[in-house]
């Protein structure tokens, strides 16, 4: 077994004060596992969530693996997404203060439609399409030096 916090928090409080994990099973096997790269609370990169279980490590904020991106990668809060087909999508939560949610950061496939030439705009007409971006703000993007990008905006996470 190993304690479990949500990601970002690495037991020390940071996202949701007082909390304390929880106890879970450490996975006998990741051979189903989603491959996105994720940094972890010990400053490590694990190929997924499901490696990083394994050792008993939860997911940390990205912040404990600065400057360790995988080369082909970007850094997208706790993941690393794949620069050549994926998108950092940056959601952040419109409700005050005392309820806001942790801003979500998750790799979305960027579509088949930009491949050939992807641009910011090809990239926010697919995050802003109705049910697949989570978005109920206009999204807005940027690419980096690397070509990879990153589209944010608010919705209700809840």
């Amino acid at each position: 077994q190993y304690c479990v916090y949500p990601p970002g928090d690495c037991g020390e409080g940071g996202v949701v004060p007082g909390n304390y994990g929880v106890c879970q099973q450490r996975p006998a096997s990741c051979d189903t596992a989603t491959p996105t790269q994720v940094c972890a609370c010990d400053g490590r990169v694990y190929p997924n969530a499901c490696e990083a279980a394994r050792a008993g490590v939860s997911i940390g904020s990205g912040e404990e693996c600065a400057g360790a991106a995988p080369p082909g990668t970007s850094a997208c809060g706790s993941y690393f997404c794949r620069s050549d087909v994926e998108y950092c999508r940056i959601v952040e939560d419109p409700h005050v203060e005392l309820f806001r949610m942790p801003t979500q950061r998750s790799c979305k496939e960027i579509p088949s439609s930009c491949a050939a030439e992807p641009s910011c705009d090809c990239v926010i007409q697919a995050a802003s399409a109705p049910g697949k971006g989570g978005c109920s703000s206009a999204p807005a993007c940027a690419r980096d030096a690397s070509g990879s990008f990153a589209v944010e905006c608010t919705g209700d996470l809840y």
